[in-house]
């Protein structure tokens, strides 16, 4: 690991980032996945979706995302099989396994000064994870990865992917998160071009 992050510097000048912090962050955002990608649970999927996920899985963005979107996806009889208060106890505790992987690790830590946030019956979870910074923290990078996890349905099957960071991507070194279910990638990426498309003949920064 500690060879891995004496190549920061590096790899943010080949890849004309300006802040090292960006690919710190980057590297421990796949650290991060790393650790929830064996978790495994009778009633719900992990799912990683969003911005960050179609980086992640080798689609070029135009964007570097902080947060880690992760779906929590129920099995098909999950409301019938489990009643409301049942429900609510599931979720807990699978927050509790997530919350417990987190700290077992002793790579990430949480913070009382960004409190975890929870919603809807733990449908909804905001989880502040500190990592650690050798780097000098770029002005527009928060000081941790915000993990969001929330219950949904996806319309159609997660597709599994490998997740590499900006440094394993550039200098092969470092292992890949191999297998991450993700939120179909072409669905994905079809909405972030739309997305992107829209802001540039919004704000006149388009071509021409």
């Amino acid at each position: 690991m500690d060879d891995l992050t004496k190549l920061f510097p590096d790899v943010a000048d080949a890849l004309g980032i300006e802040s090292v912090a960006i690919v710190e962050k980057d590297h421990y955002i796949v650290e991060l996945l790393r650790l929830l990608q064996p978790l495994a649970f009778d009633t719900h999927q992990l799912v990683f979706a969003g911005g960050t996920a179609l980086s992640k899985a080798g689609i070029s963005l135009n964007r570097m995302s902080e947060d880690v979107d992760i779906k929590l996806v129920p099995v098909a009889d999950f409301s019938q099989q489990y009643s409301r208060n049942q429900r609510k106890n599931v979720r807990k505790d699978i927050i509790q396994v997530i919350t417990e992987t987190i700290i077992a690790s002793g790579m990430f830590c949480f913070d009382g000064e960004y409190p975890k946030v929870t919603r809807d019956e733990y449908r909804y979870n905001e989880i502040p994870v500190r990592y650690p910074q050798a780097y000098a923290q770029a002005p527009c990078l928060r000081p941790f990865i915000k993990l969001e996890l929330m219950e949904t349905d996806l319309l159609e099957a997660a597709e599994n992917r490998d997740i590499y960071s900006l440094i394993t991507g550039l200098t092969k070194k470092g292992e890949i998160v191999g297998a991450f279910p993700c939120a179909t990638i072409a669905r994905k990426a079809d909405f972030y071009d739309a997305q992107n498309c829209c802001k540039y003949a919004e704000f006149g920064t388009g071509s021409g």
